[in-house]
């Protein structure tokens, strides 16, 4: 191999090399943020702390309305554009005081 020949297969293997770790931050901005992440975990509520007779709503996974459409409390379509009723996700008591909303319950 002749000096010349030596000369651009090293600068070909150095412009490659440049591009992979240039490549990086743009491969890593396709992943889903923390923020993102964080919406799919489950969420804890404490039911100690609702009055008798109380209704708080919780965010779970981005969940809301269809087009200004209206449900009950059940989830269920009453008016609007909704094609269907709102599902209902899994969930399970971890004891008496707290739901855990996205964790799907063990098989017994």
């Amino acid at each position: 191999m002749n000096r010349r020949n030596l000369i651009v297969a090293s600068l070909q293997a150095l412009t490659g090399a440049a591009a992979a770790f240039a490549a990086v931050p743009f491969i890593k901005s396709l992943l889903p943020s923390a923020r993102a992440q964080a919406l799919g975990n489950p969420i804890r509520i404490d039911l100690s702390a609702l009055a008798p007779g109380e209704i708080k709503a919780y965010l779970y996974r981005g969940a809301m309305r269809c087009h200004q459409s209206g449900f009950d409390y059940g989830g269920r379509v009453i008016r609007g554009p909704a094609p269907r009723n709102l599902p209902v996700p899994p969930h399970r008591y971890a004891n008496s005081t707290t739901l855990i909303i996205g964790e799907p319950t063990a098989p017994t």
